[in-house]
């Protein structure tokens, strides 16, 4: 694909309105050849035959085309600029500065000044100090023209903004050098190399400044972008090792603050979730109740915002232990007026507390929730995958209380509605499941029916049980295997 062609192919309704208008600024005429030649690409797409074209075109002159392509993307570009420049405050204060240089080429030099000084000020609003390098650079060229410019404060302002765009510039090749060890190491343990080693020899191998290590900006931004690394990666044991040297670290050197109190609460959230995905129930109650201490610090200014995330920790460090106190949790957690401001908050506790009804067999109070959560509003935001896998949920638990009827026709439902999704061969296994729970209610006995069995045992060989954990609402492995078995 050419470069005209992928840039057409971006264009949405708006953008290719944009630039037809432009088009017909100057010429509106029929036959126009760089409008059909756009016409044409937007309309074949991948499969734009570029000979054809340049034949019916230019009678195979490809000098002539080529011209016609190059003027036609510069078109393109214009109107890219006209239509997102005003709109992105990044790409407004690279045309002030455009506008400045096209200025001082026409030895405009006040006017330069004028769009430089707008630039300055936007710039070091949005601490841009990449652009304010460009911008000082420009007004030093400009001080040799105009002499109301303050060449000695011009000098200090850059000498000072280089500095920090070094700094920021050291923070970014450090960040990006610790992220890429940890893309390409292939795991952390004790008998290897641990990753707090790592990150220590990254930063003392790229920092050129043996101060910058102990920044707190540094520190926190290491922080925030590794946790993320580690998170993608599912290395929870990693990202349990360096949630709590970081927590510690902040915690001894005093990082940790009024203003930052946030990042406090969020990184115990964090610690709390890797504890519990590395089977540490004990350990992650344990910050659990340094969560909800420090929530009520600084006169509760986040208590508001973690008081999901407290009773989060509650449910699913007690949903395998300890289900019924974890139903205590959830059903507590509903009646807490900062929780039922967030619909998505009251959906993912109706969602849970319909699994672990299912997983004490209280179907009755199981299928009262499953009922009525696709009629909710949060549910219609979900994405449709997260859907269908709530929608097979319910056909699971209307199997157990023997609500076929009705079942049959939650069927013919999800078959309409995720019909895009169910002829997908990414989800063959739910497309196997809506066949196969068909055919369950209408046998006695799985184990009767030799090719119900051959079904449901080749369903099972899909994936792994801890895998259908992961993926399932309610796990159909081990609710197929209690019927098989």
């Amino acid at each position: 694909m050419s470069l005209l062609q992928e840039i057409i192919a971006l264009l949405n309704k708006e953008d290719i309105r944009s630039y037809k208008l432009l088009a017909n600024r100057t010429n509106a005429s029929e036959g126009r050849k760089d409008l059909f030649l756009f016409n044409e690409i937007k309309k074949q797409k991948t499969s734009f035959n570029e000979r054809s074209i340049i034949s019916s075109l230019y009678h195979n002159n490809k000098n002539a085309y080529f011209r016609l392509k190059n003027r036609l993307i510069k078109d393109i570009e214009k109107s890219q600029i006209l239509q997102h420049g005003f709109k992105s405050s990044d790409i407004y204060n690279v045309l002030q500065l455009l506008l400045a240089k096209i200025f001082y080429e026409k030895q405009a030099f006040k006017l330069a000044a004028v769009y430089l000084q707008k630039a300055e000020k936007k710039a070091l609003q949005q601490n841009d100090h990449s652009l304010l390098e460009l911008i000082y650079k420009e007004l030093l060229r400009l001080s040799h023209n105009l002499s109301a410019i303050d060449v000695v404060a011009l000098i200090k302002k850059k000498k000072e903004n280089r500095q920090k765009l070094q700094q920021i510039q050291e923070f970014d090749e450090i960040i990006a050098a610790a992220r890429y060890k940890i893309n390409t190491t292939q795991s952390f343990s004790h008998k290897n190399k641990s990753i707090i080693d790592l990150l220590e020899q990254t930063i003392k191998t790229y920092s050129k400044n043996t101060t910058i290590a102990n920044t707190p900006k540094l520190q926190i931004q290491m922080y925030q972008a590794i946790s993320r690394v580690l998170l993608q990666q599912s290395n929870y044991k990693a990202l349990e090792e360096y949630l709590i040297h970081s927590y510690k670290k902040f915690q001894k050197t005093k990082l940790f603050n009024k203003k930052n109190h946030d990042l406090k609460l969020e990184l115990i959230v964090f610690i709390i979730n890797s504890l519990f995905k590395n089977n540490k129930s004990k350990e992650s109650l344990k910050y659990t109740d340094l969560l909800v201490k420090e929530m009520e610090r600084f006169d509760r200014v986040y208590y508001d915002k973690y008081l999901f995330f407290y009773y989060n920790s509650l449910v699913i460090n007690n949903s395998k232990e300890n289900k019924k106190s974890a139903i205590s949790f959830l059903l507590k957690a509903k009646k807490e007026a900062p929780i039922q401001a967030h619909s998505d908050h009251l959906l993912f506790i109706e969602i849970n507390l319909m699994q672990l009804y299912f997983d004490v067999s209280d179907f009755k109070s199981a299928i009262k929730i499953s009922s009525r959560i696709p009629i909710k509003e949060a549910f219609l935001n979900l994405n449709k995958t997260y859907q269908l896998k709530l929608m097979l949920a319910e056909l699971i638990i209307r199997f157990e209380i023997g609500d076929f009827d009705l079942l049959e026709y939650r069927l013919s439902q999800i078959k309409k509605d995720y019909k895009k999704q169910l002829n997908n061969p990414v989800f063959k296994r739910e497309l196997m499941f809506v066949q196969l729970i068909l055919d369950l209610t209408v046998t006695n006995n799985i184990r009767y029916s030799k090719e119900i069995e051959k079904k449901a045992n080749l369903f099972l060989s899909l994936i792994s049980d801890k895998e259908a954990d992961d993926r399932d609402v309610i796990n159909i492995n081990f609710w197929l295997k209690k019927k098989i078995t």
